[in-house]
């Protein structure tokens, strides 16, 4: 017999299904016997490389929750994971449930029009910087939000400081969206990016250099890198000396720019702001730098507060020299 273990956020308990032909024309036939059991370490035969598509489904059918319903998270590193991922479920699964309807209370609601989306009809929270928002809108704005990075959350248009506490009250979020959501507050404001796609990691230990995207590590293919020079890790890895930065610059290949068609530019650059190596591999000219969060153009090197100064992102600007560091 097949089992997944798993459990709520919001809960101390671990729930145990087990599963009879995984594959049925597509569809997933979980028994209707669940049990509650405490978490304890058994020789079980657990599911392996199965998608979080089927995961959740399995999960929703046995608790008779409308599809959508849930969630299958890693607390600890912030992450939601994708439908087409596949998990070893050796672990037990951390599920986060969604509301079946997010309805602000008459105690919370304002007559102002929504800030997004001005001909909403829905209730509309009253938000600590003076606009109003919906409560799925605004759900959906602060999941962006913490999905990008940030550590404190803002409104979109006046740029005013908004408090989780509260924001996730209007938002009308359940226990376990508030418990993984706070979660990924405190990440983000202890994090760095992921140099490879972004995403926001933790260092394997404070004393330590070596870090682990676990975004980018999927299907037992772990993706590691220095915390410090942003390079994949190898062992006994130590950051590129001056001289070993100055050769990677002098004989890196050129490309021709997305979009602009900007030829000839050196694939890899340091940031003008803070010296973080930095290799161009897609979209249009416009970097920002993992390291200090700022932007330029990876052409001109030109820095950016509000956009690119030198041109439009498809028009073409003068080509900077490989850089001295």
């Amino acid at each position: 017999m097949l089992r997944a273990r798993y459990s709520f956020l919001s809960s101390s308990k671990v729930l145990e299904a087990e599963v009879e032909n995984l594959q049925l024309d597509g569809e997933i036939k979980p028994n209707t016997n669940l049990s509650e059991v405490r978490l304890r370490r058994s020789s079980v035969v657990l599911m392996q490389n199965v998608t979080v598509k089927k995961l959740k489904a399995m999960i929703e059918k046995e608790h008779k929750f409308p599809p959508g319903s849930i969630d299958i998270v890693s607390n600890l590193y912030g992450i939601t994971h994708e439908n087409d991922e596949k998990l070893d479920t050796t672990n037990v699964l951390q599920v986060v449930r969604h509301p079946n309807a997010r309805i602000i209370p008459a105690h919370l609601s304002t007559t102002l029009p929504d800030i997004t989306y001005p001909g909403e009809t829905e209730p509309r929270a009253l938000l600590s910087c003076g606009h109003a928002m919906a409560a799925d809108t605004l759900y959906q704005n602060i999941t962006v939000q913490l999905k990008s990075g940030k550590s404190v959350l803002k409104c979109f248009s006046c740029k005013k400081e908004w408090n989780f506490q509260d924001t996730s009250e209007k938002a009308q979020m359940s226990l376990d969206e508030k418990l993984f959501w706070g979660m990924k507050v405190s990440l983000n404001s202890v994090g760095d990016e992921c140099p490879k796609c972004g995403y926001y990691c933790q260092r394997i230990a404070g004393d330590n250099d070596r870090a682990v995207c676990m975004k980018c590590s999927k299907e037992g293919k772990i993706y590691e890198f220095c915390w410090k020079c942003k390079l994949s890790w190898k062992d006994n890895h130590k950051c590129l000396s001056k001289e070993a930065i100055q050769s990677m610059i002098n004989n890196c290949e050129t490309k021709t720019m997305p979009y602009s068609n900007i030829k000839d530019v050196p694939s890899i650059r340091v940031c003008p702001s803070c010296g973080a190596l930095i290799q161009h591999l897609d979209m249009c000219k416009e970097m920002r730098c993992y390291h200090c969060k700022k932007s330029f153009c990876f052409v001109c090197l030109t820095m950016c507060e509000h956009g690119l100064k030198c041109s439009s992102y498809m028009s073409k600007c003068f080509v900077a020299p490989r850089q001295i560091v």
